[in-house]
């Protein structure tokens, strides 16, 4: 694994930590205002210095070596939901969190990143920590779930984000990072589809 994807995945892992610790204490009053994924409050988008050693990226990763989140996704399904062919896998865990970046070879975004971990906190938490003051919530996901469009990261394009508290207490996050220059109103038609792939990332997971 390249060292950008590294700290890309291991960054998801640690954040998501954070905020599932956040939201099990009931911290904060409302989700604030949407963040760019690749800032400090951001589940994924963590970006690093290249590999000063100038050594390629690595692209291996495959679905029959994936691990951690990424045996909850379907790779056909994705591709069907945001219209990406994603070619690169990366799985990871750290503690009671797991993480899974899918990409292409062509660079850093687009991306998908489903990450999840273990939680205390109820519905009521989840909404006060977790979910952004321009959010939608979503019915028939998990105990509490939302929907909403962020903006761009640096180098990406606007992002499509689902979070939920699932019916067995663990947070999901499930966001694609569109590449630069989508529009906005492209990335919200994949909401809809990506709501769907959530609730059968759900189902798998139980």
């Amino acid at each position: 694994m390249s060292t950008k994807r590294l700290h890309r995945v291991l960054g998801a892992c640690a954040l998501l930590l954070a905020l599932s610790t956040a939201a099990a204490c009931g911290g904060g009053e409302g989700g604030g205002e949407p963040e760019a994924a690749g800032s400090s409050s951001a589940p994924v988008g963590i970006e690093s210095e290249p590999d000063p050693s100038g050594a390629p990226e690595e692209e291996k990763g495959t679905e029959d070596d994936a691990k951690g989140a990424c045996e909850y996704l379907d790779v056909a399904a994705v591709a069907e939901a945001v219209g990406v062919d994603f070619t690169v896998v990366e799985p990871a865990e750290a503690k009671n969190a797991q993480v899974c970046v899918l990409q292409t070879t062509k660079g850093s975004y687009p991306d998908l990143t489903l990450a999840t971990a273990k939680t205390k906190a109820d519905p009521a938490s989840f909404k006060a920590t977790m979910m952004p003051d321009s959010a939608e919530e979503v019915g028939k996901l998990g105990k509490s779930a939302y929907q909403v469009v962020l903006k761009a990261p640096k180098g990406g394009g606007p992002v499509a984000e689902i979070g939920w508290l699932s019916d067995d207490d663990r947070l999901f996050t499930l966001r694609y990072t569109s590449e630069a220059g989508t529009k906005k109103d492209t990335v919200a038609k994949t909401l809809k589809p990506l709501v769907a792939l959530a609730k059968a990332i759900e189902k798998a997971a139980k």
